[in-house]
């Protein structure tokens, strides 16, 4: 049973291709900000400049994070459904879908918190009240989230690893594919050539006899 695969059009594909690298530049380059935020919340001898810090991480995280990660990855959906890619049919492809699936449930459950609870002491501080501005496990977030994108965008460049399942071989015959996706099965029509181009062989013609005559 043959499955349709619905492909996009050229002009709808370069649209979907332009927004999905749009929002992936984008989260990668929150993931920059929110790096140098946290470097200088936890570096700083002001506690005033780590307030603002804290402050202005929770204003890149709480909406503009979320939004480019979600967009990048319903974007990157689009385009593997809508080619021969797929979702689940390449490694590279199946790897970047679970890393991005990981690192938004990672940023909803995890980071998202821990940033509003920083602001709120930031907060505190700028009221002129006391509260711990240490920086804490905020540190791993901007280098585990910046690491993972990258590596996103190689696997999307290199294209590693082939086929999670080799394609299935045609009835009757048999199915041979290379790394490269390229297909290897045989045509009956080569054995006959490889035969015909076997040295020593020679095409023998019947010699037709005729009946001998008794003598009268």
């Amino acid at each position: 049973m043959q499955t349709t695969r619905h492909q996009l059009g050229r002009r709808a594909r370069r649209t979907v291709l332009v927004t999905h690298i749009a929002a992936a530049g984008t989260w990668l380059g929150m993931d920059v900000v929110m790096g140098v935020l946290v470097l200088v919340a936890g570096t700083s001898a002001s506690p005033t400049t780590q307030a603002v810090a804290y402050r202005a991480l929770e204003m890149v995280v709480t909406v503009p994070l979320v939004v480019a990660a979600v967009l990048t990855a319903a974007t990157g959906m689009v385009l593997g459904l809508g080619s021969r890619y797929g979702l689940v049919r390449y490694w590279w492809v199946t790897v970047k879908v679970i890393i991005t699936a990981v690192l938004i449930t990672l940023v909803l459950v995890l980071l998202r918190p821990g940033v509003r609870e920083a602001a709120e002491r930031g907060e505190a501080v700028l009221g002129g009240g006391d509260a711990v501005l240490a920086v804490g496990d905020l540190i791993f977030p901007p280098i585990v989230s910046t690491a993972a994108v990258l590596f996103a965008i190689v696997l999307s460049v290199v294209k590693p690893w082939g086929r999670t399942r080799p394609t299935p071989a045609v009835a009757g015959t048999w199915s041979e594919t290379a790394s490269d996706g390229a297909d290897r099965t045989p045509h009956p029509a080569d054995d006959v050539a490889a035969v015909a181009e076997q040295p020593g062989r020679t095409r023998r013609t019947p010699v037709r006899r005729r009946p001998s005559r008794s003598p009268r």
